[in-house]
């Protein structure tokens, strides 16, 4: 068996599909609409880059090489901002009131 870190997405694509009724949509449009919303979201284009585990992302090959950051804390803050919207677009009534403590 093949070790890989998402298996399974064409088994749970087919319910998904079957589900929601829509068919025309592949793993990458998930990925393209999460990077585009991040943006619009005001997400740095560096820490979007690194969520979408793109190595280089939006930094030079002379920038990656002396900044080594993990963007760790950018990242975290990023993911809450796109479950935030995530929340607001599926259930708005169960949206958080109270601010998240750092």
């Amino acid at each position: 068996r093949r070790q890989t870190p998402f298996a399974g997405f064409s088994a749970a694509k087919v319910g998904l599909d079957k589900s929601s009724g829509v068919a025309d949509w592949t793993l990458h449009d998930l990925r393209r609409t999460f990077a585009t919303n991040l943006a619009t979201l005001g997400v740095a284009p560096h820490v979007i880059e690194r969520l979408l585990n793109h190595i280089t992302g939006s930094l030079s090959p002379i920038a990656l090489r002396y900044n080594k950051a993990k963007y760790d804390k950018e990242m975290q803050e990023a993911l809450r901002i796109w479950e935030t919207r995530l929340t607001a677009i599926l259930a708005p009534s169960r949206i958080r009131r109270t601010p998240r403590r750092a």
